[in-house]
């Protein structure tokens, strides 16, 4: 299958494990460029590998200055015109076409600026903020370019940092009109910060003080009753049917647990019985949530079948269907909160897992 058919998540893990193989034996520095290149139009907002790649490619440019190797400027031109061209409708191939050119020379005047421009139009202001501060280290007696970085800093709301870029230009231009208005409006959004975060710290916000999960109001319930408990109080043939299975699963994830215990080697049947009853559990659930689509106390548990077989985003929409039940409401956000970190810690591992593969 050629590459451009692979969906996200498969160019994702052919490309790292390119990137693995090569890490084992590199031979031309410019293949972990291409592969890192392909990686940054997956994860275009990671300033982290955006800057790994910088740093290589500005490598790449001395040692081959050094040696007397000569850019190709018709290359780059052509790049440059292909990426103006795109800027306007598709500002991604735009950002890729500059990352073409960077990679040839990542001191690009130009190709630093269509980069920040793409990621303007793209909201990536960390990326813009990038390109921008590699021209300032480039040429840090550049007004204009130091005008733009500082621009940037106000947006992303990295207000010392713009403070400390417009002290930059008045240095080299005391009498900068805009530098000087700039520095104002910057120090004054600061000052309205440090102002808020210390009433935010004088006066916090109520009820989410520390001990709101341990204090809950009397109506708040702590636990609700799920379908499987004996005293479930909507007893009807598939509901008693349903019971009746739970029951069977249970004991004999019992009796694996106690083997496990003894024997490791049964911990797979074991996991396979767990998620076999999980999903038994969620059918019956999904079923009754579907029958009482307003009872509060269904959808609740609906989100937790849906978790407990790791389909947390769905689970999110069972809680928050949930949640104009005032006596659900802080067990809802509790476990939102639980589920929201699980599928956090899912998604890292299944990188790790892609990684090592």
């Amino acid at each position: 299958m050629a590459y451009s058919l692979l969906s996200s998540e498969q160019k994702e893990i052919y490309l790292l494990q390119e990137l693995d193989k090569i890490a084992g034996d590199v031979k031309d520095i410019g293949e972990v460029i291409v592969v890192l290149q392909e990686v940054l139009k997956l994860f275009p907002t990671s300033i982290e590998l955006r800057s790994l790649l910088r740093t290589i490619e500005i490598e790449r440019f001395e040692e081959s200055s050094k040696l007397g190797y000569r850019l190709s400027t018709l290359k780059v031109q052509v790049l440059l015109i292909k990426g103006s061209q795109a800027l306007p409708n598709e500002p991604d191939k735009a950002l890729a076409l500059a990352e073409e050119i960077l990679a040839l020379n990542p001191y690009h005047e130009k190709a630093n600026e269509l980069l920040a421009k793409a990621a303007l139009s793209l909201n990536f202001l960390k990326v813009a903020e990038f390109a921008y501060e590699t021209i300032a280290q480039s040429k840090p007696d550049d007004v204009n370019g130091l005008h733009r970085l500082a621009e940037i800093y106000v947006k992303s709301q990295d207000f010392c940092e713009a403070i400390s870029v417009y002290q930059q230009i008045l240095n080299l231009t005391p009498h900068d009109f805009d530098a000087r208005e700039g520095m104002a409006h910057a120090k004054r959004c600061l000052t309205f910060e440090k102002d808020v975060n210390a009433n935010l710290q004088a006066n916090p916000l109520t009820p989410l003080s520390e001990d709101w999960g341990r204090n809950l109001p009397k109506n708040q319930k702590v636990k609700t009753q799920k379908i499987g408990d004996p005293n479930y109080h909507r007893k009807t043939p598939d509901v008693e049917a349903l019971t009746a299975q739970l029951q069977f699963w249970d004991q004999k994830i019992e009796a694996l647990r106690e083997e496990f215990e003894q024997n490791p080697d049964v911990e797979t049947e074991l996991n396979e019985t767990i998620l076999h009853r999980a999903g038994i559990y969620l059918t019956g659930v999904e079923q009754q949530a579907s029958l009482y689509p307003d009872d509060s106390e269904l959808q609740f548990e609906f989100g937790e079948a849906l978790a407990a077989v790791g389909r947390y985003p769905e689970a999110l929409k069972a809680l928050e269907s949930a949640l104009h039940d005032q006596s659900l409401k802080w067990l809802c956000f509790s476990r939102m909160a639980q589920y929201i970190v699980k599928r956090m810690l899912q998604e890292k591992l299944h990188t790790t897992v892609s990684l090592l593969e």
